[in-house]
């Protein structure tokens, strides 16, 4: 159904599938499906965009399969990465980086550093703190075209930056371009010399 893009009967097919889990029991076995069907309706209320529902969806599925499968468990790693995912969607990204890196604790344990499936966590992992990253650069710069103190705009600025520090070399380039914006914001306000902006550290960054 899914597959046929038949949401409404699929979330319906699920429901049926959870009452009858929950009537039958606390079996484990049960509760596997349980989780399972849980996992896809929030797979459904994602594609949907109805992102709240589906994080919620998300939660429960995950405490059920740490509940009958346990917490280091692949299909675990499974839905914290489908939970990363949501939250990086609703700019919830401590909450996201927290579920991928857990996620990622599972992979590197049960399939290894090199695994595929550990290479696709890492690069959802990745993208996470880019975004979060840029999120908080573009505020700083929404609050400097307001006209709003540039000290904060610079605090936010150099968060994004420590964020992207801690990443690999494709991203100097905008680390770059923070450099120069922290410098130009203590030019406009004539304080270039303050907390050693410089827009000759650009050119440090960007390899």
């Amino acid at each position: 159904l899914i597959q046929q893009d038949r949401l409404d009967d699929a979330l319906q097919m699920f429901d049926r599938v959870i009452e009858v889990c929950n009537r039958l029991g606390p079996g484990r076995d049960y509760r596997k499906i349980l989780a399972k069907a849980l996992l896809n309706q929030a797979v459904i209320r994602q594609k949907q965009g109805d992102l709240e529902a589906s994080t919620e969806l998300f939660e429960e599925s995950l405490a059920t399969h740490v509940e009958v499968l346990s917490e280091m468990h692949a299909e675990t790693a499974d839905t914290y990465q489908n939970i990363a995912t949501v939250y990086g969607m609703q700019d919830r990204y401590d909450d996201a980086l927290l579920s991928s890196t857990k996620a990622l604790v599972i992979r590197v344990k049960e399939l290894g550093k090199d695994h595929p499936y550990t290479e696709k966590c890492l690069m959802l992992f990745r993208k996470l703190k880019f975004d979060k990253a840029t999120t908080i650069s573009e505020e700083g710069l929404a609050l400097m075209k307001a006209g709003g103190d540039y000290t904060d705009a610079v605090k936010l600025f150099r968060e994004a930056l420590e964020i992207f520090s801690e990443m690999d070399c494709e991203v100097d380039p905008v680390a770059a371009s923070l450099i120069e914006i922290i410098a130009a914001a203590y030019i406009s306000a004539d304080r270039l010399g303050e907390g050693g902006a410089s827009r000759a550290d650009a050119p440090k960054i960007y390899r």
